[in-house]
Protein backbone atom coordinates (compact mmCIF):
# COMPACT_ATOMS: atom_id res chain seq x y z
CA UNK A 1 0.00 0.00 0.00
CA UNK A 2 2.89 2.50 0.93
CA UNK A 3 4.64 1.12 -2.37
CA UNK A 4 1.76 1.91 -4.41
CA UNK A 5 1.31 5.20 -2.46
CA UNK A 6 4.68 6.61 -3.49
CA UNK A 7 4.58 5.18 -7.08
CA UNK A 8 0.88 7.16 -7.71
CA UNK A 9 2.66 10.64 -5.71
CA UNK A 10 5.81 10.18 -8.19
CA UNK A 11 3.85 9.60 -10.94
CA UNK A 12 1.65 12.65 -10.37
CA UNK A 13 4.94 14.59 -10.09
CA UNK A 14 6.14 13.47 -13.60
CA UNK A 15 2.87 15.05 -14.80
CA UNK A 16 3.16 18.18 -16.90
CA UNK A 17 0.94 21.03 -15.30
CA UNK A 18 -0.43 23.54 -17.35
CA UNK A 19 0.83 26.69 -15.14
CA UNK A 20 2.83 26.42 -11.46
CA UNK A 21 4.21 29.27 -9.69
CA UNK A 22 7.37 30.83 -7.36
CA UNK A 23 6.86 33.13 -4.96
CA UNK A 24 10.11 34.63 -4.38
CA UNK A 25 10.88 37.52 -1.66
CA UNK A 26 12.40 40.80 -2.46
CA UNK A 27 12.55 40.14 -6.03
CA UNK A 28 12.89 43.92 -6.86
CA UNK A 29 14.83 45.44 -9.96
CA UNK A 30 15.26 44.90 -13.62
CA UNK A 31 18.43 43.54 -12.54
CA UNK A 32 17.15 40.99 -10.42
CA UNK A 33 14.50 39.51 -12.77
CA UNK A 34 17.29 40.33 -15.67
CA UNK A 35 19.17 37.69 -13.98
CA UNK A 36 16.32 34.91 -13.28
CA UNK A 37 15.29 34.99 -17.36
CA UNK A 38 18.69 33.98 -18.10
CA UNK A 39 18.98 30.88 -15.79
CA UNK A 40 15.41 29.87 -16.72
CA UNK A 41 16.29 30.09 -20.81
CA UNK A 42 19.61 27.67 -19.90
CA UNK A 43 16.48 24.81 -19.01
CA UNK A 44 14.31 25.92 -21.85
CA UNK A 45 11.33 26.10 -20.00
CA UNK A 46 8.05 28.28 -21.10
CA UNK A 47 7.47 31.35 -18.79
CA UNK A 48 3.98 32.82 -18.61
CA UNK A 49 5.08 35.82 -16.41
CA UNK A 50 7.22 37.26 -14.89
CA UNK A 51 6.94 39.41 -12.40
CA UNK A 52 7.64 41.24 -9.23
CA UNK A 53 7.58 38.55 -6.61
CA UNK A 54 6.36 35.68 -8.84
CA UNK A 55 7.02 33.61 -11.42
CA UNK A 56 4.73 31.41 -13.03
CA UNK A 57 5.62 28.62 -15.46
CA UNK A 58 3.69 26.58 -18.31
CA UNK A 59 4.21 23.49 -18.94
CA UNK A 60 6.37 21.94 -16.30
CA UNK A 61 6.35 18.71 -13.83
CA UNK A 62 6.59 19.79 -10.33
CA UNK A 63 9.70 17.75 -10.57
CA UNK A 64 10.93 20.31 -12.31
CA UNK A 65 9.29 23.59 -10.32
CA UNK A 66 11.37 21.61 -7.48
CA UNK A 67 14.70 21.75 -9.04
CA UNK A 68 14.37 25.72 -10.17
CA UNK A 69 13.29 26.31 -6.68
CA UNK A 70 16.62 24.39 -5.71
CA UNK A 71 18.56 26.65 -8.11
CA UNK A 72 17.00 29.63 -7.64
CA UNK A 73 17.63 29.33 -3.85
CA UNK A 74 21.39 28.53 -4.66
CA UNK A 75 21.87 31.30 -6.47
CA UNK A 76 20.71 33.55 -3.55
CA UNK A 77 17.04 34.18 -3.97
CA UNK A 78 14.87 33.85 -1.17
CA UNK A 79 12.29 31.17 -2.40
CA UNK A 80 8.75 31.12 -0.46
CA UNK A 81 8.18 27.50 1.05
CA UNK A 82 4.91 25.90 -0.29
CA UNK A 83 3.07 26.28 2.81
CA UNK A 84 3.20 30.39 2.44
CA UNK A 85 2.40 29.95 -1.32
CA UNK A 86 -0.75 29.18 -0.62
CA UNK A 87 -1.48 31.14 1.63
CA UNK A 88 -0.41 34.15 -0.91
CA UNK A 89 -2.29 32.17 -3.62
CA UNK A 90 -5.35 32.59 -1.01
CA UNK A 91 -4.84 36.18 -0.19
CA UNK A 92 -4.54 37.23 -4.06
CA UNK A 93 -7.89 35.51 -4.20
CA UNK A 94 -9.79 36.98 -1.47
CA UNK A 95 -8.33 40.40 -2.33
CA UNK A 96 -9.77 40.12 -6.11
CA UNK A 97 -12.94 37.97 -4.84
CA UNK A 98 -13.69 41.25 -2.19
CA UNK A 99 -12.93 44.06 -5.11
CA UNK A 100 -14.79 42.25 -7.62
CA UNK A 101 -18.11 41.70 -5.10
CA UNK A 102 -17.92 45.49 -4.13
CA UNK A 103 -17.56 44.63 -0.57
CA UNK A 104 -18.06 47.44 2.21
CA UNK A 105 -15.00 47.79 4.30
CA UNK A 106 -13.53 44.39 2.46
CA UNK A 107 -9.83 45.85 4.17
CA UNK A 108 -10.97 45.25 7.38
CA UNK A 109 -12.31 41.52 6.55
CA UNK A 110 -9.54 40.94 4.71
CA UNK A 111 -6.92 41.63 7.82
CA UNK A 112 -8.95 39.69 9.97
CA UNK A 113 -8.89 36.55 7.82
CA UNK A 114 -5.74 36.99 6.86
CA UNK A 115 -4.44 37.26 10.60
CA UNK A 116 -5.94 34.40 11.35
CA UNK A 117 -4.03 32.25 8.54
CA UNK A 118 -0.37 32.86 9.62
CA UNK A 119 0.50 35.72 11.60
CA UNK A 120 3.92 36.08 9.86
CA UNK A 121 2.06 35.78 6.39
CA UNK A 122 1.74 39.61 5.89
CA UNK A 123 5.37 40.40 6.72
CA UNK A 124 6.15 37.69 3.64
CA UNK A 125 3.33 39.45 1.40
CA UNK A 126 5.19 42.62 1.64
CA UNK A 127 8.45 41.39 1.12
CA UNK A 128 7.11 39.00 -2.03
CA UNK A 129 4.87 42.45 -3.79
CA UNK A 130 7.22 45.20 -2.61
CA UNK A 131 4.79 46.90 -0.69
CA UNK A 132 2.65 46.82 2.01
CA UNK A 133 -0.84 44.70 2.01
CA UNK A 134 -2.89 47.89 2.70
CA UNK A 135 -1.37 49.44 -0.62
CA UNK A 136 -1.87 46.24 -2.45
CA UNK A 137 -5.06 45.89 -2.26
CA UNK A 138 -5.53 49.61 -3.20
CA UNK A 139 -3.45 49.05 -6.00
CA UNK A 140 -5.40 46.47 -6.88
CA UNK A 141 -8.83 48.15 -6.51
CA UNK A 142 -7.14 51.08 -8.80
CA UNK A 143 -7.04 48.38 -11.48
CA UNK A 144 -10.03 47.14 -11.26
CA UNK A 145 -11.69 51.20 -11.25
CA UNK A 146 -9.29 51.40 -14.56
CA UNK A 147 -11.83 48.51 -16.50
CA UNK A 148 -14.35 50.40 -14.77
CA UNK A 149 -13.52 54.30 -16.42
CA UNK A 150 -13.05 52.10 -19.81
CA UNK A 151 -15.92 49.44 -20.36
CA UNK A 152 -18.99 50.55 -17.75
CA UNK A 153 -20.84 53.72 -18.14
CA UNK A 154 -20.88 54.89 -14.55
CA UNK A 155 -19.76 58.50 -13.80
CA UNK A 156 -16.96 59.07 -11.46
CA UNK A 157 -19.31 59.50 -8.35
CA UNK A 158 -20.71 56.23 -8.74
CA UNK A 159 -17.81 54.93 -9.28
CA UNK A 160 -16.44 56.51 -5.66
CA UNK A 161 -19.86 54.32 -4.13
CA UNK A 162 -19.29 51.13 -5.59
CA UNK A 163 -15.48 51.37 -4.33
CA UNK A 164 -16.40 52.95 -0.96
CA UNK A 165 -14.44 56.20 -1.57
CA UNK A 166 -15.28 59.12 0.25
CA UNK A 167 -15.62 61.40 -2.21
CA UNK A 168 -15.00 61.63 -5.50
CA UNK A 169 -11.74 63.86 -4.94
CA UNK A 170 -10.52 61.27 -2.59
CA UNK A 171 -10.77 58.56 -5.36
CA UNK A 172 -9.25 60.69 -7.75
CA UNK A 173 -6.07 61.65 -5.44
CA UNK A 174 -5.55 57.89 -4.90
CA UNK A 175 -6.02 57.26 -9.01
CA UNK A 176 -3.58 59.48 -9.51
CA UNK A 177 -1.34 58.48 -6.81
CA UNK A 178 -0.98 55.01 -7.59
CA UNK A 179 -1.05 55.26 -11.79
CA UNK A 180 0.02 59.23 -12.10
CA UNK A 181 -3.00 59.62 -14.22
CA UNK A 182 -6.20 60.94 -13.92
CA UNK A 183 -9.92 59.12 -14.27
CA UNK A 184 -10.49 61.92 -16.83
CA UNK A 185 -7.76 60.44 -19.04
CA UNK A 186 -9.17 57.01 -19.14
CA UNK A 187 -12.72 58.19 -19.96
CA UNK A 188 -11.24 60.24 -22.91
CA UNK A 189 -9.55 57.31 -23.87
CA UNK A 190 -12.71 55.36 -24.02
CA UNK A 191 -14.33 58.44 -25.92
CA UNK A 192 -11.87 58.57 -29.11
CA UNK A 193 -12.04 54.52 -29.06
CA UNK A 194 -15.46 54.67 -28.94
CA UNK A 195 -15.15 57.44 -32.06
CA UNK A 196 -12.98 55.29 -33.98
CA UNK A 197 -15.82 52.44 -33.85
CA UNK A 198 -18.22 54.65 -35.09
CA UNK A 199 -16.12 55.67 -37.96
CA UNK A 200 -15.26 52.28 -38.72
CA UNK A 201 -19.07 50.88 -39.07
CA UNK A 202 -19.81 54.04 -40.77
CA UNK A 203 -17.49 53.20 -43.31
Amino acid sequence: MIRETHELLTARRNIIQPVLKIYIKCLIGFRSKERLEKELLKFGIGISEIKQGMIEFQNITEDQLLELKTIFFDLGFDVVDDESSKMLDQISELIEENIENAVKDYSVSLDAKIKGMNEEITKVFSQVHGVSLSQYITVRQVEHIKGNLLYEDNNLRDIADLFHYKSEAHLKRTFKDVTGLTPSYYKEIKRKRLVVRAEIFLN
